[in-house]
């Protein structure tokens, strides 16, 4: 690798670190050059503006995720045990390395609003790309009689119940919110073996009042 790559790889890491610990907002392209150990003409070398550099620690982090997360569950033969696999996987990648998976992407693109289309436009070809993973690998599982738009909602599920419960871990500083989840996740997909495919789907109950609607208490 040579100079200029390394250089440009450490601008990356060091912002992800950054937009991580203080917002996006808040933190100015002289701190990342600083932190960095780069100067001003090596920055906008690689990067015309600020927004750029956002782009590329998205960018790292899909990459991150498809070759540490996603890439070694496929490794599976069975797609049940893929998702088992990315889920364990993901827990790895959020312990080990918080400036992969320490950067909430999601959180941040709602810090910018919509004045960064483009930043917004590249987290969700993200999570799209991680869904139509997943739904690939129920679509393998003949025990799942939940149709194309049933096996979207589950994938849409499994991945929206990760994230939501690592942004919980995050802020509690430890995983046992992640764990629960990915239990909970196990046990969903335990239940299809018997072709429950109603097991995953939340149980309609009456709340208090007689209104109609689901208690979604019942996952």
């Amino acid at each position: 690798m040579g100079r200029r790559t390394r250089t440009r790889e450490r601008l990356i890491e060091t912002a992800a670190g950054l937009f991580w610990a203080q917002g996006y907002a808040q933190t100015g392209v002289s701190a990342i050059i600083k932190r960095a150990g780069a100067t001003s003409g090596s920055f906008y070398h690689f990067f015309a503006t600020k927004e750029d550099l956002l782009l590329a620690v998205i960018d790292r982090v899909g990459a991150v995720l498809d070759a540490e997360v996603l890439g070694p569950a496929e490794a599976e033969a069975q797609p049940r045990d893929r998702v088992r696999a990315m889920a364990a996987r993901y827990r790895e990648c959020l312990s080990e390395d918080s400036t992969v998976f320490g950067l909430p992407v999601g959180h941040l693109v709602g810090e910018l609003g919509t004045e960064h289309p483009e930043a917004r436009g590249r987290v969700a070809g993200l999570f799209e790309s991680w869904v139509g993973r997943v739904e690939g690998w129920l679509g393998e599982m003949a025990e799942l009689e939940l149709g194309e738009a049933g096996r979207r909602e589950l994938a849409e599920l499994v991945v929206s119940a990760l994230e939501g419960a690592a942004v919980q871990a995050r802020v509690r500083g430890e995983l046992r919110a992640l764990d629960a989840c990915i239990a909970h996740v196990a046990r969903t997909l335990d239940a299809s073996r018997a072709g429950a495919a109603q097991a995953l789907e939340p149980v309609r109950r009456t709340p208090a009042g007689g209104a109609g609607g689901v208690d979604w208490r019942a996952w």
